[in-house]
């Protein structure tokens, strides 16, 4: 029914101070089911790999049920903040919104998070709220998007026109590989959460890759030109690569 609750500050050298009230509770009305949001169920969205670090401006996928009346998805960029009655707070923010569903969530870490903070997630949908859950937040969350069963990413072919690079059209030595990944954290310019990258930025932690264990020389790293939330990093396919079938 009725339960009291005080809470006390106490610091060295100041006085202490005391805050008093009542909180009261009663029954829900017969039926109501709040939303839930599975235990480690916010993942980054590139591999859905539970229990990693987010990092600022990546995109995120949450799990549950209840988590939205109705299927929506945001028309409009810079990205709703609500759809469907639904919204996502993530530390002291409203996270920018791809897409909600019952089971499903797809949204942005706003770029103000700090890295080594822990930030609190929960989920409204409608005013039934799911339990908070804590995340890490770290300075880069690195994962690469898969189209199909290829990895998401590209080459341009004799006519500059991009394809995916699949067993039927491979990349070649020498070829610039675009590569469309996540979690790569902060960029230089920055980028308003939500909003539609620039035609450049460069991110603030440096990127490296390999292909087959070779080192590729990287040529571009930083958000996709025109896209929310989604990084792209360019490197170019280094001699010493074996041809012949699919390499890490």
């Amino acid at each position: 029914g009725t339960i009291p609750v005080t809470f006390t500050a106490q610091r060295a050298g100041l006085t202490t101070a005391k805050l008093s009230f009542t909180v009261s509770a009663v029954a829900s009305p017969s039926g109501t089911q709040l939303p839930v949001l599975f235990s480690d169920g916010v993942v980054e969205g590139a591999g859905f790999t539970p229990q990693r670090p987010l990092a600022p401006g990546s995109i995120v996928s949450l799990f549950g049920t209840r988590l939205a009346p109705q299927l929506a998805t945001s028309l409009q960029v810079p990205l709703d903040t609500k759809l469907a009655g639904t919204s996502v707070q993530i530390g002291s923010q409203n996270a920018p919104l791809y897409y909600v569903s019952d089971g499903q969530i797809n949204a942005q870490v706003p770029f103000e998070v700090k890295p080594g903070a822990s930030v609190s997630i929960a989920v409204n949908s409608n005013g039934l709220v799911t339990a908070p859950q804590n995340y890490l937040i770290a300075p880069a969350a690195p994962g690469i998007f898969v189209a199909g069963n290829n990895a998401a990413v590209l080459v341009n072919d004799s006519n500059g026109v991009p394809h995916l690079v699949t067993p039927d059209n491979p990349a070649h030595i020498g070829d610039v590989l675009q590569i469309f990944a996540n979690g790569l954290g902060n960029t230089d310019p920055s980028v308003t959460s939500g909003a539609a990258s620039p035609s450049f930025s460069v991110v603030t932690n440096p990127v490296q890759v390999t292909v087959a264990g070779v080192d590729a020389p990287v040529v571009y790293q930083g958000l996709a030109p025109g896209f929310v939330g989604l990084n792209q990093v360019n490197a170019t396919l280094p001699a010493g690569v074996p041809g012949g079938g699919a390499v890490p």
